[in-house]
């Protein structure tokens, strides 16, 4: 195919041809759109589209360094991730001035391991899990700055082990994902106590965007089962 041309399409059949526009120019436009389109990845850390400096940076890394999931903090042009090891690293969307948020591991900082973790740009703060915090032994819902400084302890789990969490810009909400015994899991909102989803299988917050609908007495929520990767939604009254 003659790449040299501009891009002329033919609406009779959705055809495209390229007639004048040169290779260069081709070239300069995609770098253009990827430099502005910076979107979040879903939980297994495929991520979607991220500047191509980034994707080149993240393509380069080890397996065990390689992101389980990306966050983009659109008002910075700032690129998070988790990688394998359960650090939280970032990076401009130049590729520079790559940054360790939380190393993950370590009893000066009382983690024993990230799972998840998600970010409210707007309001400067990063929310992880932690498989164990240090001093109560228990599972907890833990917080930074977007530095990964001044951490703080939000919840704490007794009996429960939390393991996915999604901050809701729309909402203004945070959403956390918790596993007990004989594989019980839930979803809750911050500062409720009772849970908006009861399931037998893992769910996901991240697949998809957790959405609400109706009145607050009677809400239905859409989220992934994680074990089939199907959509199911869960009525909450």
């Amino acid at each position: 195919m003659d790449l040299s041309g501009d891009i002329r399409v033919d609406y009779a059949t959705n055809n495209k041809h390229l007639t004048t526009m040169d290779r260069r120019s081709i070239t300069v436009l995609c770098a253009i759109i990827a430099a502005i389109s910076l979107h979040c990845c879903d939980y297994h850390g495929h991520y979607r589209q991220v500047p191509f400096s980034v994707q080149q940076h993240l393509a380069e890394l080890p397996a065990w360094q390689a992101p389980r999931k990306i966050e983009v903090d659109h008002e910075r042009k700032r690129v998070y991730w988790l990688n394998r090891n359960g650090e939280i690293w970032a990076i401009d969307s130049d590729g520079s001035k790559k940054t360790l948020i939380n190393k993950g591991i370590g009893a000066e900082l009382g983690i024993t391991y990230i799972e998840d973790f998600t970010i409210d740009y707007q309001n400067g703060t990063l929310y992880f899990t932690d498989l164990m915090d240090v001093t109560t032994g228990l599972s907890a819902l833990k917080s930074s700055d977007l530095q990964g400084n001044n951490i703080s302890t939000i919840t704490s789990f007794p009996n429960e082990t939390l393991y996915a969490i999604k901050w809701n810009i729309d909402q203004q909400q945070l959403y956390y994902a918790t596993r007990g015994g004989n594989e019980h899991y839930q979803v809750h909102r911050l500062d409720e106590s009772t849970p908006l989803v009861v399931s037998d299988h893992k769910i996901s917050l991240n697949n998809i965007p957790l959405e609400n609908y109706g009145t607050q007495n009677t809400r239905s929520y859409l989220v992934s089962d994680q074990s089939t990767g199907h959509f199911k939604t869960h009525k909450s009254y």
